[in-house]
């Protein structure tokens, strides 16, 4: 299982979710289930906190995006 493969699968549509995920809405589940284990493991080996590590990148995020500059853009943060 690669971690990219769930990528093609969120891909936002007009038309929703893609035609096999209708029929098989568990598949991806299951591989996104696959990418937390595997994030999960590889944070533990190299011995990073992922609570901390996501708290600190939402704070980067929320610097570099302020909401009523950011909403709704697709910018990146230096062209804000």
């Amino acid at each position: 299982m690669s971690t990219s493969e769930p990528a093609p699968r969120a891909r936002a549509t007009a038309e929703g979710p893609a035609q096999d995920e209708r029929r098989h809405p568990a598949a991806g589940a299951d591989e996104l289930a696959d990418v937390l284990l595997y994030l999960v493991r590889l944070a533990d080996v190299l011995g990073v906190d992922l609570d901390e590590a996501c708290r600190s990148k939402l704070a980067a995020n929320a610097a570099k995006y302020p909401v009523e500059r950011a909403r709704g853009r697709g910018y990146k943060y230096d062209a804000i």
